[in-house]
This record gives C-alpha cells, structure tokens and sequence, in this order.
C-alpha cells in the first residue's frame, strides 16, 4: 500500500505518509512508517519519496540518503549525520559521467553537474553506488 500511495499521491513527509494510511484504516506511526521506507528502499527526490529502480531488501550503505535537483547543475544529497564527507569521498572516486565535483559538510553533499541532463543519471548512480551487494 506504500508504494502504491508513493506512486499515486507525490508523499513528500513520514506524517503525510500517516495520515494517507489512516485514511484507508491503515493505523501506524511515524517511527513504523520510518522503518517500512527503509525496508521499502524509498528514496527522496526533489521533495517526495519515490521507489528507487534499484530497490532491493538490502539497505544501502548510506541510510536515510536523499536527493533532491537544485537549478539545473546542482544536486542536493543528504546523509545521516556524519557520513557526508565519506560519501563525497565515494562519489569523487567513482568518476561518475556528468558529475564535475561534490563539496560535503556533515549531512550534506552538494555534488556539480554538467548539466541538467546529467542530474538524474547522476543521482541514479549514486543511488546504485551505495546500494549493498
């Protein structure tokens, strides 16, 4: 039912995902919610969830990631907390086609596009970059 409503409505927030659950007497929490896109594999792009095309019942490397497009050479990652430097480092090495470069702080990743074509390849690869195998 997740998933379905992912794909049907444009969830943008754990509790919009609630709400949209006990409105079809689905009753849960934030904290289950949390869990079950973890487990689901979900990932967050420009503001709403969406199932990822690599979605496998393993985690991935960097719990929590998210991206979202910002103007048409820029990508927004965000990390758990502490993991963005590691993660830019990842991304760096992996000489991914289109990217240009990343700059990290402590949950977030800014990573430079060549541009606005190359976003969403880009993101799928860091998506697939830290997919557990």
């Amino acid at each position: 039912m997740i998933i379905q409503l992912i794909q049907d409505h444009g969830i943008g927030s754990q509790q919009e995902l609630v709400q949209q659950l006990a409105a079809r007497g689905v009753r849960c929490t934030q904290a289950s919610v949390s869990r079950d896109i973890t487990e689901l594999g979900l990932i967050k792009i420009d503001g709403v969830y969406r199932v990822s095309e690599i979605r496998s019942s393993q985690p991935t490397l960097v719990e929590g990631l998210t991206a979202e497009k910002a103007g048409d050479n820029l990508v927004v990652l965000r990390t758990g907390p502490g993991v963005a430097q590691a993660a830019a480092l990842m991304i760096d090495r992996s000489k991914i086609p289109g990217l240009v470069g990343t700059v990290a702080g402590d949950d977030t990743i800014f990573l430079a596009v060549r541009s606005k074509e190359d976003q969403q390849s880009v993101i799928r690869f860091v998506f697939n970059l830290f997919q557990r195998s």
